[in-house]
């Protein structure tokens, strides 16, 4: 389920976000492993116009909960601008070009949100190794600012390949440290490995950030932010980011989009699950 109240609501956010974007831009590339192209490409024939697999048998350290490394290593795979976007994000217009020039792009800034203050506190006090741009921002004791990633890439390339570098060693010698983290730290600290770390190391090599929302976030301005009945009209881009995802209302809205807009994919995701003896998902959706 990744997050979602079940399984086939991950797969009706992956169709819904690649099919939007394809209705915007043909070159859409994915980079996953042997089974991600099976489910995505092979069972759901989304149409992406290149599959890379690259992300099996990868040897990121041996701490499961950190997906986020894989995610971070695939960004070193460019050789050009590129842009990510995840999975559950769904656009329904063309990115600004204003956006898309920049050295790098993120969706917008995060301030002070408590968990990030939670774990950078901790890695302050407890982590034998704390990278440069980390400690200098940390010294500064500035409000904690990270770049939320549900969009992040851009023209530097080589950007990209210091920040997997910079990642990959402060995850290979705090190992014992981020093991002794609670579950759900351990699933926020994804986010302080991507998001935040992608803050500092741009502030410390001064390389400015495309945002394509402009303004800095606080933590309330998720209390609206996935409001699927305000598209397409109201809104062009929407992130079911977080605890979004466990909002029955906000996957009966998911499933009642893709049916609306993509019919056959729709089917394509509950003829599969109904292959695999589930029964009707709706009895999935929290109360």
């Amino acid at each position: 389920s990744f997050g979602w109240c079940s399984a086939p609501y991950h797969l009706m956010s992956w169709a819904l976000s690649c099919l939007q974007l394809r209705q915007f831009y043909e070159n859409l590339e994915l980079i996953t492993d042997k089974k991600g192209k099976e489910l995505l490409i092979d069972q759901l024939n989304l149409p992406y116009k290149k599959v890379r697999i690259e992300l099996d048998d990868l040897d990121l350290g041996e701490i499961p909960v950190l997906w986020v490394m894989k995610k971070i290593y695939s960004y070193t795979l460019h050789e050009e601008p590129f842009l990510n976007v995840d999975g559950d994000v769904y656009v329904y217009a063309p990115f600004p070009k204003e956006l898309l020039s920049g050295q790098l792009i993120a969706q917008n800034i995060e301030q002070d949100f408590d968990y990030y203050k939670e774990l950078v506190g901790l890695i302050n006090v407890s982590f034998p190794f704390v990278p440069k741009p980390i400690k200098e921002q940390i010294d500064k004791k500035k409000e904690i600012q990270a770049s939320n990633a549900g969009i992040l890439g851009g023209k530097n390339h080589a950007f990209f390949k210091d920040y997997f570098q910079v990642v990959e060693q402060f995850i290979a010698a705090n190992q014992d440290q981020i093991r002794s983290l609670s579950p759900s730290q351990l699933v926020n600290f994804n986010a302080v490995v991507e998001q935040y770390i992608f803050h500092c190391l741009s502030a410390d090599q001064g390389i400015e950030v495309n945002y394509l929302l402009d303004t800095v976030y606080d933590p309330s301005f998720f209390e609206s932010f996935a409001n699927f009945h305000h598209l397409p009209n109201d809104i062009s881009f929407m992130h079911a980011l977080g605890d979004y995802k466990k909002n029955g209302w906000v996957c009966d809205q998911l499933a009642h989009r893709l049916r609306l807009d993509y019919p056959e994919y729709f089917a394509r995701v509950m003829d599969l699950f109904e292959k695999d003896g589930m029964e009707s998902f709706e009895k999935t959706v929290p109360e």
